[in-house]
């Protein structure tokens, strides 16, 4: 496990994390601790998801900045060559893909026929929950991706396209 211990405060504040850290690194776990100021006046400034990836998430994961994180972890660059029907199902309102990314993704699918694109305007990061009850939600993500697979697995064992399949070879 990894884990990111950020401390902001004066030494006692600061000392119980740092005996749990080390604790958690002798029981083999990695850990960092973000005590010094450098740190915390960029967590404290942070006011985007990139601004926080950039003080946080790329040093402590071995980027060198944000950038270099979001490029080298996107997915993006493997789209072209994706030969397998592939649903990509993400909300247009999701605050952690910027609009400009789905825009790219849009255009990449649409130079490959195994990319079906679904973006709806809403549905958050994860959500795409919704339903009157909510003792009883509706969830889109699942229903959507079940029948995806349904016709996926409908037309690949249908018969007639058995049939043809048996003749060919």
């Amino acid at each position: 496990m990894h884990v990111l211990i950020s401390c902001v405060g004066s030494a006692g504040d600061v000392y119980p994390f740092i005996a749990i850290g080390q604790a958690l690194r002798k029981r083999g776990h990695r850990v960092d601790l973000l005590t010094s100021p450098y740190f915390r006046e960029r967590i404290e400034s942070a006011r985007t998801l990139y601004d926080f990836d950039d003080a946080v998430t790329a040093p402590v994961h071995g980027f060198s900045d944000a950038n270099d994180y979001y490029t080298r972890s996107s997915s993006i660059r493997f789209l072209p060559d994706i030969r397998v029907r592939t649903l990509l199902l993400n909300a247009i309102d999701d605050p952690f893909l910027p609009r400009d990314v789905l825009h790219q993704v849009r255009r990449i699918a649409a130079g490959n026929d195994c990319l079906e694109v679904e973006f709806p305007a809403t549905g958050g990061h994860v959500g795409f929950v919704s339903g009157r009850n909510p003792l009883r939600p509706f969830y889109y993500a699942e229903w959507r991706v079940t029948e995806f697979l349904e016709h996926a697995l409908t037309t690949a064992y249908d018969p007639a396209v058995r049939a043809l399949r048996s003749v060919a070879t």
